[in-house]
């Protein structure tokens, strides 16, 4: 499942869908917790945040944080959110190659 969300993650980065990414984005951040990998889940929430900044459609319970956003003037994505929106898939793709490769390590000493 780590791979294939990757991959949608990547996906949906290139078809610029903001609200996709968002909710894959949140789902890797709550598997990260679940397992302890904090610097995944980290990542992973401000990848939410920045797929937010660009357009991505929160669900209810964090609406106050869309608002916060708009507030800001983070409403309309530009060069910059995307860019960020790159840069914070790098660290994910980053991140779950190590914990892929712990996971891997540990399996084998098994």
């Amino acid at each position: 499942f780590v791979r294939a969300g990757m991959a949608a993650i990547e996906e949906e980065f290139g078809a610029s869908d903001w609200t996709k990414l968002r909710r894959e984005a949140h789902s890797l951040k709550g598997s990260s917790g679940y397992v302890g990998a904090v610097s995944l889940q980290q990542v992973c929430e401000r990848l939410v945040v920045a797929a937010e900044a660009c357009g991505a459609a929160p669900p209810a319970e964090i609406a106050a944080r869309a608002v916060e956003i708009a507030s800001r003037g983070a409403a309309a994505c530009d060069a910059t959110h995307i860019a960020e929106a790159s840069r914070l898939i790098e660290r994910v793709r980053s991140e779950l190659t190590a914990l892929c490769e712990l996971i891997d390590a540990k399996l084998a000493e098994n």
